[in-house]
């Protein structure tokens, strides 16, 4: 709530009115993405509001139980944290490659490209969906990197979805381990995060739940497929569903157009998604057991 009241005031101070500072403050804090108007954020057309809201998803993608450490005076909770330091660092790469992709390809201003370049990753790489202009025609590199980020979404403990950067941190330790075990055979190579050692029921957990991820996709994708969509729509509509993005890829369902044209089947299975990405899998998939309403 008191960071809700902060990104009011300063999206008021930027030139929104009081109603949509609330709204937009709101929707940037919980990474929801939506905004008062259909154009979204293209409709001020105001870099400092863009500067505010870019600032806001990033906050709403880091661990929300930091800020409470970072208020109890452990001022190095944030920076010292290393999930934090991969969120923010692969932010940092993709913002840089979208900028010198939109400079050289498309011929525009440095600082515009910046702009665009840095609200369109954290956009979706946060899961919140926001835009400022139509990116369904970014091919290539920027496309391939924006598809990546949502899959990976924010930090644990906050309010994006997606895999989390915790997850990749422990998968990729755990191949590291693999490759050591490999180069030394009869060492011991255990996998760690930030100087511990990794449970075993954790990596199980985490292997498990990538595997329901990437299946789910799977089904969603080809489902969507089944029910009239073409392969891009297909794909990033699974994609933005199951990753609770927003806006897809392509002309119907890209930042520019909308879900309202798709058949109610598909929306329905494009629902069924978004209850999947935002509850953890698991937490749902539990339910159909039928050993879980036995016990």
């Amino acid at each position: 709530c008191g960071l809700g009241v902060i990104f009011a005031a300063l999206l008021w101070s930027v030139g929104m009115t009081g109603f949509d500072s609330v709204t937009h403050s709101m929707s940037i804090l919980s990474t929801g993405g939506f905004s008062t108007h259909d154009a979204s954020l293209a409709y001020y057309n105001e870099p400092a509001i863009d500067v505010v809201v870019c600032l806001g998803m990033v906050m709403g993608g880091l661990p929300f139980f930091l800020y409470l450490r970072t208020l109890r005076g452990e001022w190095a909770a944030l920076p010292s944290d290393t999930q934090v330091r991969w969120f923010l660092s692969l932010l940092t790469v993709g913002i840089i490659a979208n900028t010198l992709w939109l400079i050289h390809s498309n011929n525009i201003l440095p600082l515009h490209a910046l702009r665009y370049g840095a609200l369109t990753i954290i956009s979706i790489m946060s899961g919140t969906g926001l835009t400022i202009l139509d990116f369904s025609h970014w091919l290539a590199l920027p496309a391939t990197i924006m598809f990546l980020s949502g899959f990976i979404g924010g930090c644990a403990g906050s309010t994006s979805s997606g895999i989390r950067v915790f997850r990749l941190q422990i998968l990729l330790s755990n191949a590291r381990m693999q490759i050591r075990s490999l180069l030394r055979p009869h060492g011991i190579n255990l996998p760690s995060y930030q100087g511990r050692q990794i449970p075993k029921d954790v990596l199980t957990s985490t292997m498990g739940f990538l595997f329901i991820y990437a299946f789910s996709y799977a089904v969603l994708a080809i489902a969507l497929g089944l029910l009239g969509l073409d392969f891009i729509s297909a794909l990033s509509a699974a994609g933005s569903a199951i990753a609770n993005i927003g806006p897809g890829l392509g002309e119907v369902i890209g930042p520019s157009g909308s879900y309202a044209s798709l058949n109610p089947a598909a929306k329905l299975v494009m629902s069924g998604g978004m209850i999947l990405g935002r509850l953890e899998m698991v937490t749902v998939l539990v339910l159909f057991l039928p050993s879980f309403w036995r016990h």
